[in-house]
């Protein structure tokens, strides 16, 4: 590994080996490329291969992680600037490892028990003291840094539907109820939504998991202005398509109360919590289409129609 060892003398790190026995937490399809390694003091790396047209979007996103890390102490994991003070490295001494690259240290966690982490009522706890952490941030700093532009979900929701309508018809036909419900009520209600910054992908697994905490969030590409509720909504919707039941069940009772009793919302974001949910579920269908995933798409599609069969049940015992 000649060529990689020339692109870590940027960083001032001794390569000694990839490190193939370690599963790396949160999307591959973020990078080009990457891979964990050990340097020879046995501290432990991780190197990211970034493509060309991402390169403003990383280091941007890298920026914010240290303001995050820096000033408001949150549990995130900044990358490392090389020798020339920047997050990203341009290296071009060999057609293997030419391209822009990133290095950050690797953070060891405990993977979910899939079965049963949804019982753990410690997590509840855990979600709604980094959601509320998130949610002081001043939107002043992040514009600073290049984050100004307001998602609208009414606007991306719009768009698939007339993508599923052209290109899914059969798809579509499944839709037609959740999008009736939708335009009732949500569409017109998003544009006063309170605005905060959020992570835009907020989940149980874009965390890395300690024993009682979480040790780092992870995976930050969709993170940006939105409407407050966003991150708590695909939380709680991907809480429940994980296991309906657990829309009702005892962490989700304990992360409710906390998010309530701690004001991070306002009543009116609270109030529309469920219906953001529902409209949030679009992303996800999306996601699902564009991997050709049909057993996923259908789970999506019977979730939505189960959201919205119950919305007043759960929302009654939600008690918003």
């Amino acid at each position: 590994m000649k060529n990689f060892q020339s692109l870590l003398n940027f960083y001032n790190l001794s390569y000694r080996l990839i490190r193939k026995d370690i599963n790396l937490n949160g999307s591959p399809e973020r990078t080009l490329d990457r891979f964990a390694f050990e340097d020879e003091n046995g501290r432990i790396f991780i190197a990211e291969k970034i493509s060309h047209k991402d390169f403003e979007k990383k280091e941007q996103i890298a920026k914010l992680i240290l303001v995050l890390s820096q000033i408001y102490d949150m549990k995130v994991t900044p990358y490392l600037k090389n020798s020339e003070g920047d997050f990203i490295t341009k290296f071009k001494h060999a057609s293997y490892a030419f391209g822009y690259w990133q290095i950050m240290p690797y953070i060891d966690g405990i993977a979910l028990e899939r079965s049963s982490y949804l019982e753990d009522e410690w997590r509840g706890k855990v979600f709604a003291k980094f959601l509320q952490s998130l949610h002081s941030i001043d939107i002043s700093i992040v514009n600073k840094l290049g984050f100004r532009h307001v998602f609208s979900l009414k606007d991306y929701v719009l768009v698939i539907a007339a993508d599923v309508k052209r290109y899914h018809p059969y798809i579509y036909h499944r839709l037609v109820k959740t999008l009736s419900f939708l335009e009732k009520s949500f569409f017109a209600n998003e544009l006063q939504l309170k605005v905060s910054f959020s992570h835009g992908d907020f989940h149980p697994l874009n965390i890395i998991w300690g024993e009682k905490d979480m040790t780092s969030v992870i995976d930050w590409e969709f993170c940006g202005l939105k409407p407050e509720i966003y991150d708590l909504a695909n939380l709680v919707g991907c809480i429940g398509i994980e296991n309906p039941e657990y829309l009702t069940g005892v962490l989700m009772e304990i992360l409710l109360k906390e998010i309530y009793s701690a004001k991070i919302y306002s009543d009116h974001s609270f109030e529309t919590l469920l219906d953001y949910i529902i409209a949030l579920r679009f992303a996800w269908l999306s996601e699902w289409l564009r991997k050709n995933d049909e057993e996923m798409i259908d789970l999506e599609l019977t979730y939505m129609n189960l959201l919205v069969d119950n919305y007043k049940n759960i929302k009654r015992i939600w008690n918003i």
